[in-house]
């Protein structure tokens, strides 16, 4: 995990993320902001007053609120649009009339509101301005009827005999209803919803009478009086309906009423289209239309000139960034707390064990460079860098002594295998590892060049069984085609088999080591093609990890009264929520170190993975089985990425790989003709202010003075080839499997380490 100042040390740079990310705000149109201070006061940047129209803490405040959130009340006035289908009033015998068609009445509502959007599940600027609403409302749906009749009269009243009769009918309605609509705000302040409304009905009352249109005809009512108006009543319909449904649709625009925009008044007009009729038995529809005011209330601002929609992004970004920050450092204390509840635990058990005559403890651990300056309290940097690695294909196949069977030790695929297989997928393998796909590398090439033609020349060491065995040559180049031909579906025709006995440029006892040596290296096929990129070198973009200091030097203590029995040292590294052990020694009582080296360089899959602390934890056991555990110890690391490096612009470079061989025997310092063309083609390729580190190798020998003599002599001669004086030299022996006439090859090599500045 983080070490306990890991966020104070990250601090800073993340402050300076900030002030960058806002001051490119500013030019880029926003009004000017002002850092708080408290935000700037362990920086280390020096801060410059800007005007300000918003504080940057109230501006990532805003980012996580949303805008769309309302609460409310609302009225207006409705216009009834009525449509009664039926012809009985209850109650009133003569006034059961025809249907009475449609008129248009006034009413009003008033009821609460909320709203929100979808800006809580989104941050697309389009879905974010989709949101939801529910209203509750009361509404009259009053209506007057009205309908003429002609009824016959005595002549000596009317000239015509007839006289007209009009029914008026006053419906006095009122529901209340809940409203859930959907919303959509194409600007910030216009809204647009729809939806539904489903509601009971309060009241269904009526009133009606019955008037003559006629001077000269008079009702005579039952107390004997004239009057021009007769059946008047009131009453309630008794078969109301028990549910109303009706799909509404709607539009408002807000208007902020306060500089934060939390108080609004909104215009609103509304349309109401019952899908029910308003009594159980008859056939009434009422639909309205609603204009009217809303005043809503938020509890968050929504008046945010300088938040456009690309700086939100931005300031979410940062927000996110702090979060991570905070979650870290969190973590980083809790993780700090056990490690060091961790050791008060382990020192209480020392303090114990030391009674009964055990005790180890981690003395120091102490970085040594490349150098070999040493580095006190080490913090490991890993650093990526832009790389690529060229690796040359011996252009041979070997072969066990009288055999035509591929060795295994060559990688083969299965033909259903072929399309996985990517020469990418080859990186950070030794060149010898490489050269064992030798077979695959040939075959993908000639699947992607179909006009090469690939040459196969069995060859044999010309001694032995295999002197009276010439046909062995034909079989082993035959075996290669046939899997060239199986796997990677290779025509016939694009294979020329050859043969001979020894081969062009045999191997010889002085060149080879040993009469038995060069027998292996003349066992072989020989490979050539008329595209030399058939047998180039396998070249390989990476992204490579660099460790500074490159190895650590863990100095222990460990002791025991009755002896040590078994030992252990392991390193580990939390990477996400899960514990990887990078490197592990251990041992017995034979082999008690109480010097470490790890050489993390040389192991690249041992270099860490994480920006967390390492732990190196050490346990002994003595000989009665009694364990004992020294304290923790932690060993800072930082990771520098690429992206890093793009975003602060620090200076880079490149690093390519080259391995050069052409060596013809261990002890030989001479190019031959390939290596030489190799090199000249890099002296060309290099580009102004390269450095070059070279590094010759040679098989470990007895005389261990001798092979780096033979390696440092190597590295000389490829130097002199590149025509370079200020190149780094360095030598290395290696161990290789002798009987190997391919391990041989490659050991007689140099490495040539090329650093290209690119910033």
């Amino acid at each position: 995990m983080f070490s306990s100042n890991w966020y104070s040390k990250h601090c800073t740079a993340f402050k300076a993320l900030m002030v960058l990310s806002v001051l490119a705000f500013y030019s880029s149109g926003l009004p000017p902001i002002v850092l708080a201070q408290d935000s700037l006061a362990q920086s280390n940047i020096t801060t410059t007053t800007v005007p300000s129209r918003a504080d940057l803490e109230t501006l990532l405040s805003d980012t996580d609120t949303p805008m769309f959130l309302r609460l409310g009340v609302f009225g207006g006035a409705n216009i009834n649009l009525h449509n009664a289908q039926f012809s009985v009033i209850p109650g009133c015998p003569t006034c059961n009339r025809a249907i009475w068609g449609s008129t248009v009445g006034f009413g009003w509502s008033v009821g609460m509101l909320a709203e929100a959007s979808a800006e809580a599940f989104t941050t697309n600027d389009v879905l974010r301005r989709f949101g939801a609403a529910l209203r509750l409302s009361y509404a009259t749906h009053d209506a007057p009827f009205t309908q003429r009749e002609e009824v016959q009269v005595p002549l000596s009243l009317v000239p015509t005999g007839f006289a007209s009769v009009q029914h008026e009918w006053q419906a006095i309605i009122s529901t209340l209803g809940i409203e859930p609509v959907l919303t959509y705000r194409p600007i910030d302040y216009l809204s647009i919803a729809i939806g539904a409304r489903f509601g009971v009905t309060l009241g269904s009352g009526f009133s009606y009478r019955e008037r003559s249109l006629n001077d000269s005809v008079l009702y005579k009512l039952p107390n004997g009086e004239l009057s021009s108006v007769r059946n008047e009543r009131t009453g309630q319909y008794p078969t109301r309906a028990p549910l109303l449904t009706a799909l509404t649709a709607g539009f408002s625009y807000e208007f902020p009423m306060n500089n934060t925009g939390t108080v609004m008044l909104a215009p609103e007009v509304f349309y109401q289209h019952n899908l029910s009729s308003l009594l159980t038995n008859e056939q009434w529809s009422a639909h309205s239309i609603r204009a009217g005011l809303a005043v809503k209330w938020s509890p968050y601002r929504t008046n945010r000139p300088e938040l456009t929609p690309e700086i939100q992004q931005k300031l979410r970004l940062l927000k996110q960034l702090d979060s991570a920050l905070n979650a870290e450092r969190k973590a980083n204390i809790a993780q700090k707390a056990r490690v060091d509840s961790l050791n008060r635990v382990i020192t209480s058990k020392l303090e114990e064990f030391k009674k009964f005559g055990i005790s180890v403890n981690i003395a120091a651990i102490v970085g040594v460079d490349a150098s070999g300056k040493e580095v006190p309290s080490p913090t490991l940097t890993v650093e990526q860098f832009r790389s690529s690695s060229s690796q040359p294909l011996a252009p041979a196949v070997f072969f066990d002594d009288n055999s035509a069977v591929l060795p295994s030790r060559y990688r083969r695929l299965r033909a259903s295998e072929r399309g996985n297989f990517r020469l990418e997928d080859l990186n950070g393998k030794s060149s010898v590892e490489v050269y064992r796909h030798v077979l695959n590398i040939v075959g993908k090439r000639m699947t992607d060049n179909p006009v090469a033609v690939l040459y196969l020349t069995g060859c044999t060491a010309g001694a032995g069984a295999e002197q009276t065995n010439p046909k062995i040559a034909e079989d082993r180049a035959q075996a290669v085609s046939e899997y060239l031909q199986d796997v990677w579906k290779i025509p016939a025709k694009r294979i020329i088999l050859q043969k001979r006995g020894l081969p062009e440029h045999p191997a010889t006892a002085s060149s080879a080591g040993s009469e038995a040596l060069a027998h292996a290296e003349n066992r072989r096929v020989e490979l050539s093609s008329n595209v030399p990129e058939i047998l180039g070198a396998v070249s390989i973009d990476a992204v490579r990890r660099v460790v500074t200091p490159p190895m650590l030097r863990i100095e222990t203590s460990m002791q025991s009264g009755a002896g040590v029995k078994q030992w252990d040292v392991e390193i580990s590294q939390f990477v996400g929520i899960e514990a990887v052990t990078l490197k592990q020694f251990s041992g017995t009582a034979s082999n008690v170190s109480e010097t470490l080296r790890w050489n993390i360089a040389d192991e690249p899959t041992t270099i860490p993975q994480s920006g967390q602390d390492l732990t190196v934890q050490l346990t002994m056991t003595d000989v009665n089985n009694r364990a004992a555990d020294a304290p923790i110890v932690g060993i800072a690391v930082k990771q520098i990425s690429l992206e890093q490096k793009t975003v602060n612009n620090a200076s880079d470079k490149r690093l390519d790989t080259y391995d050069v061989v052409g060596f013809e025997g261990d002890e030989t310092v001479r190019l031959d003709d390939n290596a030489s063309k190799t090199l000249d083609a890099l002296r060309k390729s290099l580009k102004p202010g390269a450095k070059m580190f070279i590094t010759g190798f040679a098989e470990t020998t007895a005389n261990d003075a001798q092979t780096l003599a033979i390696a440092k002599a190597r590295a000389q001669a490829a130097a002199k080839q590149l025509g370079v004086n200020d190149a780094a030299i360095a030598a290395q022996s290696v161990p290789s499997e002798a009987a190997l006439p391919e391990a041989r090859l490659y050991t007689r090599r140099v490495q040539i380490l090329v650093e290209t500045p690119t910033r």
